[in-house]
């Protein structure tokens, strides 16, 4: 059913009848890599939650959780998904090159970096307030919305992937600098490059 209806999102449950949903979602990352993955549990363990993270997941719901949660979970995805794919898919700065639809970023060697969609999502809304100061409230309420409540810390974390990403170039075309008790600013000291428009 994944490979024939190419889902843009996976409800995946974590305690299946002939396995684990852990297991299974690696496997379907495997095949492909640009579809939302949310997690649902009875189990709250941070371990567990974590393993969901490091394979895609979008978000983990613990049961029992409300109808409504759910459905807004689904719609804060749905208006993410929508503002990237009307984004050129893929711009270049100097030797960086980001392809927000393939989920990959380019370094100045031409090795490709895989993006996991919470990686995606804050380089997307930075890139898209480009030279400005964004909170980390606003990260967290815009990527992970206002229901969940992860740590100033786990924000940090993702933005050292993207920080090693563009230090291959020292020309520094794209850099992340920290604004101290507030957030961050993607700053870039060229004009954006768009190839071929859309592409």
């Amino acid at each position: 059913m994944f490979l024939s209806h190419s889902p843009l999102i996976v409800l995946m449950d974590i305690g299946l009848p002939d396995g684990d949903g852990l297991s299974l979602a690696k496997k379907l990352r495997a095949i492909r890599k640009d579809f939302f993955l949310i997690f649902l549990s009875a189990q709250n363990d941070p371990e567990v939650r974590v393993q969901g993270l490091e394979i895609g997941g979008e978000d983990y719901i613990t049961k029992p959780f409300a109808l409504k949660e759910l459905i807004l979970r689904l719609e804060r995805i749905l208006k993410i998904n929508t503002s990237i794919q009307g984004f050129p898919s893929v711009v270049k700065h100097g030797d960086l090159i980001i392809k927000f639809n393939d989920y990959e970023l380019i370094d100045k060697d031409g090795n490709i970096c895989s993006l996991s969609q919470k990686e995606r999502e804050i380089l997307y809304l930075l890139y898209t307030k480009i030279n400005e100061a964004v909170g980390r409230d606003e990260i967290i309420n815009e990527v992970w919305g206002e229901n969940s409540y992860p740590s100033n810390r786990t924000v940090d974390n993702y933005i050292v992937k993207l920080r090693k990403w563009m230090d291959t170039d020292p020309k520094r075309p794209l850099e992340i600098k920290s604004i101290r008790g507030f957030g961050y600013k993607l700053v870039t000291k060229q004009t954006k490059e768009v190839i071929n428009g859309i592409i």
